[in-house]
């Protein structure tokens, strides 16, 4: 089980052109079954007029056994620009690796998996633009840096305008 996907709406990181090829490199040693919940966090740079919907950030870990897939969606909380495991769901997450842990030892080829982290967009304004850009941090250890994982990417990488217009207004604060 080593797949590691980093997900906002329907951006999904890979189809970025700003990617860092470095903290990729460290993202595939990282396993969903034996990744430290409580390390991996996600530093965001957004541009203005674009902000994440409260309570739409969630780490997703979902694993196929035997043919039956599985998902399990886990709280991230929003502190600033980061967002990390919330500590309400980090014994939950743990009990699940631990038991798909438990399965892929009893039968290795028979699990596999994907971690992502999940969040839905929405506006703060009516001023943002394809052209805007968006910066990504990832931190795979406790205490660790914020690896750069997307400098600089363009929203019109992955979204039209249409689909920014039809990102929902943030709530005010």
């Amino acid at each position: 089980m080593k797949r590691l996907i980093c997900a906002f709406g329907a951006l999904t990181f890979t189809a970025c052109t700003a990617l860092v090829p470095s903290t990729l490199g460290q993202l595939m040693t990282l396993t969903p079954l034996t990744a430290d919940p409580e390390a991996i966090a996600l530093q965001l740079t957004l541009p203005d007029g674009a902000g994440i919907m409260p309570g739409s950030a969630a780490m997703v870990l979902e694993a196929t056994q035997n043919g039956e897939t599985t998902s399990d969606t886990f709280v991230l909380e929003q502190s600033g620009d980061i967002f990390s495991v919330a500590a309400s769901d980090l014994s939950r997450l743990r009990a699940r690796q631990a038991m798909l842990r438990a399965a892929e030892e009893a039968d290795p080829d028979g699990v596999s998996g994907a971690l992502s982290l999940t969040a839905g967009p929405c506006q703060t304004g009516d001023n943002l633009s394809v052209d805007a850009r968006i910066s990504v941090g990832m931190r795979l250890a406790v205490d660790g840096p914020f690896l750069p994982l997307v400098r600089n990417g363009p929203l019109s990488a992955v979204f039209d305008e249409a689909e920014i217009a039809a990102w929902p207004p943030c709530p005010m604060p």
